[in-house]
């Protein structure tokens, strides 16, 4: 069986409350390759994913994307750090006094700074995430080795039909030879 290095797949499942999209994709490289693109929160099973890839695959150049998205209520706490809050507001109040302009910051603007609120969410089963990410790592990899299947068996019929023309071109060479080698002499003399 010929599979080409080429190839795409994807997998979607909701499972436990998450949705769940893994999409894996490929192209020719001399040896395994792999990128893991996901969120930092979720990076601990890049190292897992890769090793299942690898299990599947030898060569080409792979790039896995992992998106979770909760779909029941998650135990996410979002808190405000307000003496930070205040020190920024403190820090603004101090440019704008000595730029000579008015401040216009609003509660919304200095939410965004770096430590303002931070989100919290209650540890997860890592080998409960890990066993629902891994059935959908498989799903897309069904897809993706049906679709190098597909694109190796294109790339098998088109060598074959070029190695038939090869064949045929040699088989004209072959014929004609001998008369080459007759007309240069008859030019020689």
């Amino acid at each position: 069986m010929v599979y080409s290095m080429t190839g795409y797949g994807k997998g979607n499942l909701v499972l436990n409350g998450r949705d769940i999209t893994v999409e894996v994709k490929s192209v020719n490289h001399r040896y395994f390759e792999y990128t893991g693109r996901m969120s930092r929160a979720y990076s601990f099973l890049d190292d897992k994913i890769k090793k299942e890839v690898q299990s599947m695959i030898s060569r080409g150049k792979v790039e896995v994307s992992l998106m979770i998205n909760y779909t029941q209520k998650s135990d996410t706490r979002i808190t405000a750090d307000i003496t930070l809050a205040k020190r920024y507001y403190e820090a603004l109040q101090r440019i704008a006094y000595s730029l000579d302009i008015t401040l216009n910051a609003s509660v919304k603007e200095l939410s965004k700074f770096d430590g303002v609120l931070t989100r919290t969410r209650t540890e997860e089963d890592a080998d409960a995430l890990w066993n629902d990410v891994n059935i959908v790592l498989h799903k897309a990899m069904d897809g993706f080795l049906e679709m190098r299947k597909a694109e190796g068996e294109k790339l098998k019929e088109d060598v074959l039909s070029r190695l038939v023309t090869i064949e045929n071109i040699l088989g004209e060479i072959e014929i004609e030879a001998p008369l080459r080698v007759q007309a240069y002499r008859e030019k020689l003399y």
